[in-house]
């Protein structure tokens, strides 16, 4: 890799942190329990974790990494403008800020918009969740990027519910859900490990416990009844 190129990756990934944190983070503008810099940084590993392996297998190249921590970074920047939105705004400013670098060809910027917009998801009148990465192109890389956002399905249990604990007060907006507003977001957390499946062979063998947290899940629903 050409150090011009060395210095456009780690350019933007300080700008992408930066905004994170002072939009989204503890002491930002807007704090968000989920939507801050830790959840970036745990999408940014799993991206290049089911990418590591995805390259072992001969399913992309190793330069295809950079692309994928690129599109972690910057998948959720905006935050403001609701579902569907969000995600195409976040593509559009990594795309601005990677044409600024000069380092990275057109091909490699809307690979990184696609790879963002592969985050999109939808929810069903069932509760259902569908993740809309088929409709964007780019082939591999989308289908990596959309399993390393919901990686954290698959993570070991104690780690799972930190997270949805992060998650239930950000989407109830307060620090202290009630006894039904929890009851309802464990509901709708047991239709989505019920439903979710990834997208890849390597998310499926790196992320592999989701069954342990529907189990938990359960449990946590009997004792609110």
């Amino acid at each position: 890799m050409s150090s011009e190129r060395q210095k456009a990756i780690e350019s933007l990934t300080c700008y992408a942190l930066t905004e994170m944190a002072e939009k989204y983070g503890p002491n930002g503008e807007t704090p968000l329990a989920y939507h801050n810099p830790a959840h970036v940084a745990e999408v940014m590993k799993a991206a290049l974790n089911i990418g590591d392996l995805a390259c072992q297998h001969g399913k992309i190249k190793s330069s295809d990494l950079d692309l994928l921590a690129i599109a972690a970074f910057f998948h959720d920047i905006e935050q403001g403008m609701g579902s569907g939105a969000n995600e195409d705004e976040s593509a559009c400013i990594a795309a601005e800020k990677m044409r600024e670098t000069g380092a990275f060809s057109d091909e490699e910027i809307q690979a990184v918009q696609s790879m963002i917009r592969s985050t999109k998801v939808r929810f069903d009148e069932n509760g259902i969740m569908h993740q809309l990465v088929m409709d964007v192109g780019h082939g591999y890389l989308p289908l990596i990027m959309a399993d390393a956002d919901l990686s954290i399905m698959g993570a070991a249990p104690e780690v799972y519910w930190d997270y949805m604990e992060w998650l239930l007060q950000e989407m109830k907006k307060t620090a202290y859900p009630s006894k039904e507003k929890r009851r309802d977001f464990l509901k709708g957390i047991e239709t989505l490990l019920k439903s979710h499946t990834f997208f890849t062979e390597e998310a499926q063998a790196l992320y592999g416990r989701q069954e342990e947290n529907l189990f938990v899940c359960r449990k946590l629903l009997a004792e609110l009844k």
